[in-house]
């Protein structure tokens, strides 16, 4: 199992308006995995992960984020977090960080 934070539907919901993700039409953990916990908002502006670095520190993660902004704009395919409203990439959640990003079809 790698759900080690669990979210409620009102918890996902702020989510996905503190995001701007739109309407959410489902939502579900993803098992697969062994150090964070991730999962998949369906919403009618198409599919996001979010994700809840359950290791990494604040640092850790605006670095990870970072390198993949970087890789998105020299065209390589790979996940694009997602702004919150406040224009952060990054929320504080239970001491953990949480990010979300654009859903990106694969293996």
């Amino acid at each position: 199992m790698a759900i080690y934070t669990t979210l409620t539907k009102k918890e996902v919901h702020k989510i996905a308006d503190e995001f701007g993700l739109g309407d959410i039409t489902a939502f579900s953990g993803v098992r697969n995995g062994s150090v964070n916990t991730h999962y998949l908002i369906e919403t009618k502006r198409g599919k996001f992960f979010v994700k809840i670095d359950e290791v990494k520190s604040e640092i850790e993660v605006k670095q990870e984020l970072e390198l993949l902004l970087h890789l998105k704009n020299q065209g390589f395919p790979c996940l694009q977090p997602v702004k919150s409203k406040s224009g952060r990439v990054a929320l504080e959640l239970e001491g953990k960080c949480l990010t979300v990003t654009k859903y990106l079809d694969g293996a």
